[in-house]
């Protein structure tokens, strides 16, 4: 993902040094639709579905 601009790695080098990621300007503009798809999930959760049948492709 860092290849394709997704994520950024950030070195620190501090004692012991470490390594973290963040998104880097191309994945942010994703941000409106994983919102979207966040508050959808929300909802989702919020209310009292059945439980889906297993799937069996005998």
């Amino acid at each position: 993902m860092e290849e394709n601009h997704i994520i950024q790695q950030i070195e620190v080098y501090n004692f012991p040094p470490y390594v973290y990621d963040k998104l880097a300007d191309k994945a942010r503009t994703s941000e409106p639709m994983s919102d979207q798809l966040h508050e959808w999930g929300m909802i989702f959760d919020s209310q009292k579905f059945p439980a889906l049948p297993e799937y069996s492709d005998k």
